[in-house]
């Protein structure tokens, strides 16, 4: 499952390299970011200055989840994390705890972004930096994989167009992808991949 957040307010609490490192990944989505801490390293004040979130420099009260979506929460005491689950329960948010995969209700994948592709990798939390790492092996596999899904969605935008009836679309649309091997695109040049463009071409 992806969700938008485009515009939708996530709380990060803490202002260290934890919450750093979450702040990094939500600003590729465009949400509204809010970081409470009573200190912040410098990488987050240099995102604050920049504009791409807003920093909060105080300690954690319930007020601070006022219209979250998803809080994340990137502090040490137990005790504090523990009240911020409850608070963001009862606002009907859904809350993140770095270390503690047991007590969140939804894991960050590592994501495989290539135009259209998206591709997201977990481990449940369990070991995520393996996840980062089969994220860069698959990034090598699939190095041209945004190109072919480009010139796919355009032939699926034709398909839906000219044939109503739904099961020849369907059969169509498997039957184009059933012997495509994204490896070897993975591998090709730009002329191959041309060729193809205009292979699926003859079908309209």
């Amino acid at each position: 499952m992806f969700l938008r957040l485009n515009g939708k307010i996530c709380v990060v609490i803490g202002g260290g390299n934890v919450a750093y490192r979450k702040v990094v990944t939500l600003i590729e989505t465009g949400a509204n970011i809010k970081v409470v801490s009573p200190v912040f390293i410098e990488p987050l004040l240099h995102f604050s200055k920049a504009g791409k979130i807003e920093l909060i420099q105080k300690k954690y009260s319930v007020d601070d989840l006022n219209g979250a979506f998803l809080v994340f929460v990137a502090i040490g005491s137990k005790d504090i994390t523990k009240k911020i689950i409850e608070d963001a329960h009862a606002r009907g948010a859904l809350c993140n705890v770095v270390n503690d995969r047991h007590v969140s209700d939804f894991f960050v994948p590592s994501i495989f972004m290539d135009g259209d592709l998206k591709i997201a990798i977990s481990t449940n939390g369990r070991y995520p930096a393996a996840a980062s790492k089969i994220k860069s092996e698959i990034a090598n596999f699939y190095s041209n994989a945004s190109e072919i899904i480009e010139i796919l969605g355009e032939f699926r935008d034709k398909v839906i167009k000219k044939i109503s009836d739904p099961d020849k679309r369907k059969r169509i649309l498997l039957d184009i992808v059933k012997d495509i091997d994204f490896y070897h695109f993975g591998k090709s040049h730009k002329n191959q991949i041309e060729e193809f463009r205009n292979e699926i071409s003859k079908w309209f």
